[in-house]
């Protein structure tokens, strides 16, 4: 995640907020590298295709965040 959202390295050092983000990120990639050695990419992407419909599902603002997320995962895949 560090290399999606650009943290400012003082200001994250003192953001608690900004810590919790980076330790849940941190957390998320040491289950994905778990997994992605055991398990096809394409099955993994499918399941995180499916966990991410879910979560957007709870919220109220999903137009909003969706186009975020397409935004980060086209960038992050070199779609664009």
């Amino acid at each position: 995640m560090r290399c999606v959202i650009d943290l400012e390295t003082k200001r994250a050092e003192r953001d608690p907020n900004i810590q919790k983000l980076l330790r849940f990120s941190d957390d998320i990639d040491q289950v994905l590298m778990h997994y992605l050695y055991n398990t096809d990419a394409n099955e993994l992407t499918s399941i995180l295709a499916h966990r991410l419909g879910s979560l957007l599902d709870l919220l109220t603002c999903k137009d909003k965040l969706w186009l975020f997320c397409e935004k980060v995962i086209k960038r992050q895949a070199h779609l664009e």
